[in-house]
């Protein structure tokens, strides 16, 4: 069966439904002392969401970006219970394995939204932005830099410089003068502009902020991090449908 672009009314509401049914159940259960089965149920509610675009996007670097931010999902889902768990029920994992991995696959996914939002700025080039976009993520590393552990620095420079970029091409796709469709540039960033936020949210909950914060993170993160897939996978399937009709 072929996919169907994620257009329209119903998509949003799944989406929204999936997302609520995650935080639910996350805040139902919190972090401390999981099972291993309700920690990898959890994890596949966290990456739902994601996973059903993916399921629903023809535009191949998009739904590719989609499916990579679907396993990232998931994987810093085991990141925050596993290396939270506690010692009585811990399942002996190292901290920072699953931060990694999923940090790695958001870098990948990254690349791919790169990747389509740059073909479609074509030979846009944006001074303004471009300084933004290096003065934003220098000045949030320098924010996040002293609560960095040591092995994690590098890794941290690296993801940054890469959202970064992403929001630079997305700034390019939307003012780029053969761009011809305004919806689909319009949707590309306003869903690069949300995930920047969403990732400033998590890196600032992950190594500055305190726990009685950790709620209000959360929720920002996630609220901010669904819509932005959502507007991406909608730019990219707008897109596509322009150019076949």
């Amino acid at each position: 069966m072929p996919k169907t672009a994620p257009e329209g009314g119903t998509v949003p509401l799944i989406v929204l439904a999936l997302g609520l049914t995650y935080g639910g159940f996350h805040a139902l259960l919190g972090v401390d002392g999981r099972g291993v089965g309700v920690v990898l149920g959890t994890a596949v509610l966290k990456s739902s969401p994601v996973w059903f675009l993916y399921s629903a996007t023809t535009a191949p670097r998009i739904a590719t970006g989609l499916l990579l931010s679907s396993l990232g999902d998931f994987l810093l889902e085991l990141d925050g219970y596993l290396g939270a768990a506690s010692p009585e029920t811990a399942t002996h994992v190292p901290t920072d394995l699953f931060f990694v991995a999923g940090l790695g696959s958001f870098l990948v996914a990254h690349c791919f939204y790169i990747a389509d939002f740059g073909e479609r700025s074509g030979a846009w080039s944006g001074g303004v932005a471009g300084a933004v976009a290096v003065i934003g993520g220098v000045g949030l590393v320098g924010f996040l830099w002293d609560g960095v552990p040591e092995p994690l620095r590098g890794a941290v420079v690296v993801y940054a410089g890469v959202v970064a970029a992403m929001a630079y091409t997305a700034i390019g796709a939307a003012n780029a003068a053969n761009a011809h469709n305004a919806a689909a540039r319009q949707k590309a960033l306003v869903g690069a502009v949300s995930f920047v936020i969403s990732d400033s949210l998590l890196a600032i909950d992950r190594f500055k902020s305190t726990p009685e914060w950790k709620a209000i993170f959360t929720a920002g993160v996630m609220t901010t991090y669904y819509f932005a897939q959502l507007k991406i996978a909608q730019s990219g399937m707008t897109l596509l449908k322009s150019k076949q009709s």
